[in-house]
């Protein structure tokens, strides 16, 4: 079964029409919005588009193509063709299409839809007359027959009609969100694509978002990527000061990807205020330092600070007050006072190694009402100060798991009630069920506390070895991006290094 169009009469309506465009072009000087009677969707439908070029015969509605007056070369989808004009679509109005049946000698009979119940819309030989008459797998209802998105002449605007803009990528004959080959629609909404599911999520890591930028991991959206800069003190980058690079994003959220300096270390610090977030990163395969300042990171007042395989050796490593910290593969060795201050404060942290500074103070000193989640980290005390103190409300569902936390001194090493202790190896865990003895520390444990290097020895208790039990959520990599077991309920070592 063929269908023909019944064209009517080629005739003066194309000067007028050409009139009409040159007439818009002198006085277009103020621009009014309306609708464009002339166009195909207003006007005729296919026959205008007949009148106006016999290559372009088929009419579409105006939101879904930009095509002068509506006019295109291959039949459209239902949702979007207007075979009569008239501010109709195919579903409302297909009477003035002709549906021919041919015979078995070739030759054919037309019928005009004159009540022979042939007509589109009407015809008992139809397949479809709009799309919620086909099934999943072939959705779209085009010319009477349901067809993919593939077999339709513009894949991407047929997807649009269907689903409403909500999924615009035509995979395999199906509308999906997102492709391997097709992430943008994902990216225009700072998500990232699941190749597998071929959806749009939330990014949970940094390394997923595009151009190199960073994932604000609280809210599961990246940052974006025109506001990534690459510092590095010895030139050949962006900037040579995170300053500079600070002040480029103003007062936005942006991506700061750090390089190592020849000399010691950046002598500055990043501070960052209100609601918006930075991604401080190291760059791939390096470890640069920041030194020199009163404190390496300062976040408040809401800010979102991600700081990633950095080593803080300030006189304090990081404060956070009434804003939102997370830690990854980072190392804090400050010069006098507290590695990490957290106050009314979210914690994130992986993968870190922390020790305390000259000052007697705590390495961790978590105060006001605050929310702490740490995995997979050591804090090590110089003498007698703690590794954990807290004079705190603790947000139900804090936690610190699978990490070491010790002292060099007399002192309990944790002094920090109403939070929950999972697989950690602490110097006494009489008290703490699910933790694991580890003995008093020793600092032959460690390759170097003054630089906060707490790489495990050979002279390690052999109790870190197995203290730690690995569960969903907890980081797939060490500090140095060795294999975790991955497997729930797996043995484990404690703290932010594993030994082979």
């Amino acid at each position: 079964m063929t269908r023909t169009r019944s064209t009517g009469r080629r005739g003066a309506r194309p000067i007028a029409l050409l009139a009409a465009a040159m007439l818009g072009g002198v006085f277009g000087g103020c621009r009014v919005e309306r609708p464009n009677p002339d166009h195909c969707f207003f006007a005729e439908g296919d026959r205008t588009c007949d009148e106006l070029d016999p290559s372009l015969p088929f009419c579409v509605e105006p939101e879904c193509s930009a095509a002068p007056y509506g006019c295109v070369a291959e039949p459209p989808v239902d949702g979007c063709y207007s075979p009569c004009g008239n501010g109709t679509l195919a579903g409302q109005d297909a009477s003035c299409i002709e549906v021919s049946d041919e015979s078995d000698t070739g030759t054919a009979e037309t019928e005009t839809g004159s009540g022979t119940g042939d007509e589109l819309g009407t015809d008992t030989d139809a397949e479809c007359i709009s799309h919620e008459d086909c099934p999943e797998s072939s959705p779209y209802c085009l010319l009477g027959e349901c067809v993919g998105c593939d077999a339709t002449p513009e894949p991407e605007e047929a997807c649009f009609a269907l689903t409403g803009g909500q999924a615009t990528v035509c995979l395999e004959g199906e509308c999906v969100e997102c492709s391997a080959d097709n992430p943008q629609p994902c990216i225009d909404d700072a998500l990232v694509c699941d190749t597998d599911a071929h959806a749009c999520i939330a990014c949970s890591a940094h390394d997923q978002c595009a151009g190199g930028a960073g994932c604000d991991l609280a809210l599961g959206l990246c940052l974006r990527p025109d506001m990534v800069w690459h510092v590095d003190g010895d030139g050949g980058q962006d900037f040579e000061t995170i300053a500079e690079a600070v002040d480029a994003i103003g007062d936005g959220s942006g991506t700061i990807i750090l390089h190592e300096l020849d000399t010691p270390g950046y002598a500055e610090g990043v501070s960052l205020a209100g609601d918006r977030a930075l991604a401080l990163l190291g760059a791939e395969g390096e470890y640069p330092r920041l030194q020199m300042s009163p404190v390496s990171l300062e976040a408040g007042d809401g800010a979102r600070l991600y700081a990633r395989g950095l080593l803080l050796y300030g006189d304090s490593g990081a404060v956070v007050s009434g804003a939102h910290l997370e830690l990854d593969r980072v190392r804090v060795a400050p010069a006098q006072v507290n590695a990490l201050v957290v106050e009314d404060g979210v914690l994130r942290m992986r993968n870190s190694m922390l020790r305390s500074g000259l000052g007697m103070d705590a390495v961790l000193d978590v105060t006001g009402v605050s929310d702490i989640d740490v995995r997979y980290s050591t804090l090590v005390g110089f003498t007698d100060e703690p590794a954990l103190l807290c004079q705190a409300t603790l947000v139900p569902g804090s936690r610190i798991r699978n990490s070491i936390l010790v002292n060099l001194g007399d002192t309990p090493a944790v002094q920090c009630a109403g939070l929950t202790y999972e697989g950690n190896g602490l110097e006494d865990a009489t008290g703490f069920s699910g933790n694991s003895t580890i003995g008093d520390a020793d600092l032959d444990w460690f390759v170097d506390l003054l630089f906060a290097d707490f790489h495990l020895t050979v002279v390690a208790p052999v109790a870190v070895a197995t203290a730690a039990s690995w569960s969903e959520g907890d980081p797939l990599v060490d500090f140095d991006g060795e294999a975790r077991p991955a497997t729930e309920g797996s043995p484990d070592f404690a703290g932010a290094d594993r030994l082979p």
